[in-house]
């Protein structure tokens, strides 16, 4: 039997990768062309300062940010017997990007019993598979409170500045609103998912309607909540500019109150069943300790091309990493042909439920994605499809181009003008953009040299985590360090290692620590190599966020996305490096006795 039989396809390989192609072609732009821009404040908005005063605080760590990341840091940290912690959070409470994002029908792609750490720890089961906004963000808070961490953030404060004293050892970090802290150690936990993006799109600034992003959504305007009815909508007609994992959860609940909605397309995403439910209390009464450890260890396992005898997760990221073609490889040989077959067999799949879902013909095939499995996020949802079955939805497919402009009553797509009263723009947030510009600082380390013009030529970090001079400073984030579907996943694994490099730099009385140029080069070496691989992938990609657009160097890919290896290697390759090859590859200073 040849190898394309054994796979279950509607079209020839050859005609599938003509499709896709065809698909690419359609959304190919220039180098140059300028296809997003930063989210601008609202007229007349300004932040507001904070009622207190500056704060002036000394510290033996310095944590930016207090999403998920920052708090796993704060309570890792607090294990290892460091409780001198302040962290600096530009919002008024915890939750990082579920404190800035409640958009209606928000909720995670990943299922809840992973998502959410330390659910062994506090004893909290999940209402349901996949947690909605509200309750993540209940159980940041929950976080916070349990590992008494409030009384250690200062609230309402964007860092703008943080500079290395190489003679004391220490670092400044500034605030806008006056703040001053200095710290032995920064961790910058930021997050990814905080810098909202605007298509540029001509016309914006004439539109006389309503007109917001995903992440201010105006509550005054539609009325509702992230999970009550938006009855601000009725009578009203809605433009929904997007079709990626926000608008997905956002165009159902829209739907369900206004007037007549739209939703403009440029690319389809690949939208399959979530299968959100209860949790079964009888399940979770069930549970033994240590079980969510199990858990996330088996979906690392699946999530590394591993085959573990048992699937614990059971969502649609293991059943996409499970079906890679290579059970149906006779050999080492068809390994990568049996590969490339089984990501078609995964796309087909998706189109066949979209055949199976949307009624209209044409509607059904605008919505089918054409590319490669990990060319978009894949998304779940459970009435996302369905939705345009509703006689007051309208997708737009714009085919691959995008809208036209906005006027004073609507939006041009086509050539045809759609008059609206309000316009969402679900156009995510930046990505592949330039690090420290993602930060919102530019921080100055040992030479007296900023990030941004020592990463010039190319970022380098040893394991995603340290900086060659800029000592004592660690990363938390995806830049040169591994991916994972489950993000928080990754942060907690992370967060643990920097707390154990603080600790033994602590322990040890050593002043400061970064990796030598050397042992940062080498891994950028590893990084490059792991990237080849995936450049050939993404070539054949439509444009998105996930290839820069359709263009995805190496350059590119070095300094803004992650080393593409088996996460799984990543952990083991870091833990080996802790207890054999830390000494070979840090500069330390010690601490100076005093007589």
């Amino acid at each position: 039997m040849a190898l394309a039989d054994r796979f279950k396809l509607s079209l020839s390989p050859d005609d599938i990768r003509a499709r896709y192609e065809q698909e690419r072609r359609k959304r190919e732009r220039a180098a140059s062309d300028r296809i997003y821009r930063e989210l601008p404040p609202e007229p007349g908005e300004e932040r507001a300062a904070p009622n207190r005063p500056p704060r002036t605080v000394r510290s033996e760590v310095a944590i930016v940010g207090a999403g998920f990341a920052g708090l796993l840091q704060a309570i890792h940290l607090k294990k290892s017997g460091i409780e001198d912690v302040v962290l600096i959070e530009k919002g008024s409470d915890v939750g990082g990007t579920w404190y800035w994002n409640r958009y209606p029908g928000i909720a995670c792609d990943i299922e809840s019993y992973s998502y959410l750490p330390l659910l062994d720890e506090t004893g909290y089961i999940p209402k349901e598979r996949f947690s909605r906004g509200e309750e993540i963000l209940a159980y940041c808070r929950l976080l916070a409170e349990r590992y008494g961490l409030y009384d250690r953030i200062v609230f309402d404060a964007q860092v703008s500045d943080a500079v290395w004293d190489d003679a004391q050892h220490v670092w400044t970090v500034t605030t806008d609103q006056g703040d001053a802290v200095t710290a032995r150690f920064v961790v910058v936990a930021g997050g990814v998912l905080h810098k909202a993006k605007l298509p540029v799109v001509a016309g914006s600034e004439r539109f006389r309607g309503r007109m917001f992003h995903t992440t201010g959504w105006d509550y005054d305007y539609t009325g509702g909540s992230p999970e009550g009815f938006l009855d601000g909508l009725v009578g009203k007609r809605v433009g929904v500019i997007g079709t990626g994992a926000t608008a997905v959860q956002v165009v159902p609940r829209v739907a369900e109150a206004a007037e007549h909605l739209y939703v403009f397309q440029r690319t389809p995403s690949a939208v399959t069943p979530r299968g959100n439910r209860p949790t079964d209390p009888a399940w979770a009464a069930a549970l033994a300790p240590g079980w969510q450890r199990e858990r996330l260890d088996n979906f690392l396992a699946i999530a590394s091309g591993r085959r573990p005898a048992v699937d614990l997760v059971r969502d649609g990221w293991t059943r996409i990493f499970l079906n890679d073609g290579a059970d149906r490889a006779a050999g080492p040989e068809e390994l990568a042909a049996a590969a490339e077959l089984a990501d078609m067999e995964n796309m087909e799949e998706v189109r066949a439920h979209i055949d199976a879902v949307v009624k209209d013909r044409r509607t059904a095939e605008a919505l089918k994605p054409w590319y490669g499995k990990h060319c978009k996020r894949p998304c779940w949802h459970d009435s996302y499809l369905e939705t345009f079955n509703r006689d007051n939805v309208t997708l737009v497919d714009t085919d691959g181009r995008g809208i036209d402009r906005i006027t004073e009553a609507g939006i041009v797509a086509s050539g045809i003008e759609y008059e609206l009263d309000l316009i969402v723009f679900a156009s995510g947030f930046e990505i592949l953009s330039d690090y420290t510009r993602r930060m919102g600082f530019d921080p100055v380390g040992r030479a007296g040299q900023r990030l941004s013009e020592a990463w010039r030529a190319r970022a380098r970090t040893l394991h995603g985590v340290t900086i060659p001079e800029f000592p004592n400073m660690f990363v938390v984030g995806a830049l040169q360090g591994a991916a994972l579907p489950n993000f928080v996943q990754m942060i907690d694994y992370i967060t643990r290692h920097i707390a154990r490099l603080v600790d033994w730099a602590v322990t040890g009385q050593v002043a400061s620590l970064e990796p030598t140029g050397e042992a940062a080069d080498g891994w950028v070496g590893k990084v490059a190599d792991s990237v080849r691989g995936y450049q050939a992938y993404n070539a054949v990609c439509t444009p998105a966020y996930t290839n820069n657009e359709g263009h995805f160097d190496e350059t590119v890919a070095l300094g803004r996305t992650a080393w593409m290896g088996a996460p799984d290697d990543y952990l083991r390759m870091i833990d080996r490096w802790f207890t054999e090859d830390m000494g070979r590859d840090l500069r330390t200073v010690r601490i100076a006795c005093r007589s």
